[in-house]
């Protein structure tokens, strides 16, 4: 069973398992009344949407794992005023074990995409690519 999901099949068009809201998806060409239910429980945690450098969509993070991740990248800055992106991911992957439910490789691009498009962080070359803080 997922960390956030919970599946159970059922043939009534129940809305609610367990006290959670249920969302209802067709399986195939399955029997129409034999439905899979999947629910996500929904945090109380606040979220993020990031943004995205080149306009993209950004994606939906916890708060919570945004300033952790955040607060990791800014300390590796304030130690390296210049640092290649392979180095960058190399210590924040360092740093975050332990501190991360999931990949700490994907939370450090998420938030450090976000950086740059707010303008704390900027590209200072292209191969390889550094990086650094924005000076004020």
């Amino acid at each position: 069973m997922g960390r956030d999901a919970v599946y159970r099949v059922c043939t009534t068009h129940d809305t609610f398992f367990c006290g959670l809201n249920i969302r209802k998806f067709r399986i195939g060409n399955s029997n129409p009344t034999s439905k899979i239910l999947h629910s996500s429980i929904m945090s109380d945690e606040e979220r993020i949407l990031t943004l995205h450098p080149e306009g993209k969509k950004g994606v939906n993070i916890l708060k919570g794992k945004y300033e952790i991740t955040r607060e990791c990248l800014l300390g590796i800055f304030a130690e390296f005023p210049e640092i290649s992106h392979k180095d960058l991911t190399r210590l924040s992957k360092e740093r975050l074990s332990g501190k991360l439910e999931g990949n700490a490789g994907w939370y450090m691009e998420a938030v450090l995409l976000d950086m740059i498009a707010r303008g704390i962080i900027k590209r200072i070359a292209d191969k390889p690519v550094k990086l650094g803080l924005v000076s004020k």
